[in-house]
């Protein structure tokens, strides 16, 4: 592989921290606001699109369709599977060679990484062919007639869709990240209007479906254009040595597969178990739910994704200033979030979709801590990436999906949505256990490390409860809306600091 052969990822990431420049570092704290602002636009771009669609597709299509339509969202996110573990393995390969100005060996990283993706989507295009004969994945999650078609498409559309993001990679590998936030972002801006026009003229869940995933893949394509790295295009290698570079790649990136794969199952695969038992318009409503819930695990987390080559890059002296930076943000963030979503949450539900589905008090509560316990588990999955704890993430990772899985379905039996929710919960403290190996790297404590650093949110916190109370009780839409510029002006002055600090401590 071009003096890359023998090269596994893990020295990869021991490499990194003897390659990147120092600047690398003391950029570190304005990339991490860049990020963060990005990924809120992007929440509030998404927010929008759920908040204004959804009543509107519920209306025009009815429960049943609308369920297709989350089914084939899930998708948009479950097909993360494909990669193979190779999008962040390739990051980390990525980064030492870049820094170093080795241009032409990242490339053939990059061919490489690219041609093991195309080939897992061509297997998995079969295997989904054979699961769509005799309309055996109609039957299978209950699917409308043209269900599984759609499905099948919307694959095919999010493959082309994820190979841009894997082409974007040497961005992210620079400390770009920000970039391709920003891109995402204007993909579903785009998709807002683009979608509400498709809509508006009748045409059902596949017409939106494609529509929203062409408006995301517009500005990723975009982006390359514009990215000096492709210049002089990339070589593939020669069609003999193709099989050991698959095979290589993806030996490579199966540590990372592994939490790819645990991170999938415990969330949106979820949305194709409640199909199979219950059907789509009930997958419909525990989508909605998972989205909300996802506005912490995912965009309140998302720091520590900025942190996973930066973490790599630093010397050990300079990582827990790091690692406590990128956690007091994920704190801030998501404590207030979950704090609104258990408090403002019915509220603002029967506002939002009164005519939809009247939900039990109690599952507000359990949907937040569902959110807070995927937080903290992207925050141990992305620092241990970034501190060479990969293997043991992954085998963290897959012990926390299947208890999720047993913990969610055997909760729903019980309880439905808030006993599901409940069980996906109590199965995260898994993650307790790759907390422990974190500390041990950076030489710490549990409390330490992970709880200290909390404290300073804590003021902030009670006074935001204190305003989302008087809303709860006050029952008005207007004062629970007005309730939320508690903590967003506690977010502003925290992002402030940050946008105002020169080093990471």
């Amino acid at each position: 592989m071009h003096n890359l052969g023998g090269t596994s990822a893990c020295s990869s990431l021991q490499n990194v921290s003897l390659s990147l420049p120092s600047i690398h570092r003391t950029e570190y704290p304005r990339e991490l606001l860049l990020n963060q602002l990005w990924q809120s636009a992007n929440f509030l771009a998404k927010a929008l699109f759920l908040a204004l669609l959804t009543p509107w597709m519920l209306h025009v299509w009815g429960p049943e369709q609308y369920g297709l339509f989350a089914l084939s969202s899930s998708l948009l996110v479950s097909l993360a599977l494909l990669d193979g573990g190779v999008r962040n393995m390739t990051r980390v390969r990525l980064a030492p060679l870049l820094a170093d100005g080795r241009t032409i060996e990242a490339k053939h990283v990059l061919a490489h990484s690219l041609l093991t993706f195309f080939f897992v989507c061509a297997l998995a295009l079969g295997v989904a062919l054979a699961l769509c004969r005799n309309g055996f994945l109609e039957e299978l999650l209950h699917l409308p007639a043209g269900g599984q078609r759609m499905l099948l498409i919307s694959g095919a559309l999010t493959a082309l869709w994820m190979g841009s993001v894997l082409a974007l990679e040497p961005l992210a590998a620079l400390g770009k990240l920000s970039e391709i936030k920003a891109a995402n972002t204007q993909g579903i801006l785009l998709a807002l209007p683009a979608c509400s026009g498709i809509l508006a003229l009748g045409f059902g869940p596949m017409a939106v479906m494609g529509t929203m995933i062409l408006s995301l893949l517009a500005p990723n394509i975009l982006l390359l254009v514009r990215h000096k790295f492709y210049r002089g295009g990339i070589a593939f290698p020669p069609w003999t040595h193709a099989p050991q570079a698959v095979h290589e790649t993806l030996q490579r990136g199966f540590p990372y597969y592994l939490t790819t794969i645990s991170l999938i199952a415990k969330t949106h695969g979820l949305t194709f178990w409640v199909s199979a038992v219950a059907g789509p318009a009930e997958a419909g409503l525990f989508y909605i739910l998972l989205r909300l819930s996802e506005m912490l695990s995912n965009v309140g987390s998302t720091s520590s994704e900025t942190s996973v080559a930066t973490l790599a890059s630093v010397p050990d002296a300079e990582r827990l200033a790091i690692f406590h930076q990128a956690w007091r943000l994920v704190g801030l963030l998501c404590l207030h979030g979950a704090l609104a979503l258990a408090l403002l949450g019915p509220v603002l539900w029967k506002w939002w979709l009164p005519n939809f589905c009247a939900l039990p008090p109690w599952i507000w509560p359990t949907l937040a801590l569902f959110g807070l316990a995927g937080a903290w588990s992207q925050m141990a999955m992305n620092s241990s990436m970034g501190v060479d704890r990969v293997k043991s993430a992954a085998a963290t990772g897959l012990a926390e999906a299947t208890l999720t899985l047993c913990g969610a379905i055997w909760g729903y039996k019980i309880a439905g949505f808030t006993g599901l929710f409940c069980g996906g919960t109590l199965a995260s403290l898994a993650t307790m256990w790759q907390s422990r190996r974190i500390c041990q790297t950076l030489h710490k404590s549990l409390c330490g490390l992970w709880l200290a650093p909390l404290a300073s949110l804590i003021p902030g916190l009670c006074l935001s409860a204190v305003f989302f109370l008087l809303a709860r009780i006050s029952h008005s839409h207007w004062i629970c809306l007005l309730s939320l510029l508690v903590p967003a002006l506690a977010i502003g002055s925290r992002l402030r600091q940050l946008a105002l600090s020169r080093n990471v401590t």
